[in-house]
């Protein structure tokens, strides 16, 4: 059924590959590699002074590394309790956000089941209110914004780890308790963790997609680099001009998306 939704919506275009290629071995090099090779970059940065060559080697050097449980893993603890507890209290400030801002109603195309989704047009409200929130916590040090620094590769193994474990779930909600009729299986339990099974889907009134997308990853490209100039500034007593161009074309490009978003 997700196969005939999927190229009602023009996605016809994915025949063009062998099915084995297209629908199993495709996503799962895509879903293996990504994690790792982000990792890898990672590590690049932070151990070999942004040297691929020198990383590659050492990962020759011990190929056990690729493994998380390794001990000279390149993967950071998806466990830890810091990390967990900064995802935890973002994603819920941000998912407040989405509910009690007040913004423009807009109406999205309606697709071909009839289905017209509707969102709460609020983004640069809630991208001015995040970056004034975090900067006056920060301020008044309630809270670190360093930290989101020094703990950026146990935050990045963790949001694997949750990546992994919430479109398992979405992947179960799509086929069994989808929000729309825009839903389905193609039968392949692969390409349905891949692809999705759901096109609108919804959790206690919050859309998925604008969450995840919008108010999850496109605020942090704004709020990042703030805790970036932050400790640039801990550490050397100053912010640098090209950490201030840095944030300011962040911040021109993030402010821009949202005045779009609609």
């Amino acid at each position: 059924m997700a196969k005939d939704w999927a190229r009602s919506e023009g996605e016809g275009s994915r025949e063009i590959l062998p099915g084995w290629l297209r629908d199993t071995i495709g996503p799962i090099l895509l879903m293996v590699t990504t994690p790792l090779f982000m990792m890898i970059l990672f590590k690049t940065v932070k151990d070999f002074e942004g040297s691929l060559l020198d990383c590659f080697g050492y990962v020759f050097a011990n190929p056990a590394s690729l493994l998380p449980w390794a001990s000279k893993s390149v993967w950071m603890s998806p466990l830890d309790a810091e990390a967990w507890k900064l995802l935890g209290f973002y994603m819920v400030f941000e998912l407040i956000l989405m509910r009690i801002v007040p913004g423009r109603r807009f109406e999205a195309t309606m697709t071909s089941t009839g289905h017209k989704p509707v969102y709460n047009a609020n983004g640069v409200q809630c991208l001015l209110i995040s970056i004034v929130t975090f900067t006056i916590l920060g301020y008044l040090e309630i809270f670190d914004p360093t930290r989101i620094y020094d703990k950026f590769g146990e935050i990045l193994s963790a949001l694997n780890l949750f990546a992994l474990v919430f479109c398992t779930m979405l992947t179960i909600k799509g086929r069994y308790f989808p929000s729309t009729a825009d839903s389905g299986s193609t039968g392949n339990a692969i390409i349905d963790f891949y692809w999705g099974t759901e096109l609108y889907p919804r959790i206690l009134g919050w859309d998925v997609k604008q969450f995840t997308n919008c108010r999850f990853g496109m605020m942090y490209w704004a709020i990042g680099p703030i805790a970036y100039a932050w400790k640039q500034h801990q550490l050397y007593g100053y912010v640098s001009d090209s950490m201030v161009v840095s944030m300011a074309l962040q911040l021109i490009y993030v402010t821009k998306f949202f005045w779009w978003e609609t």
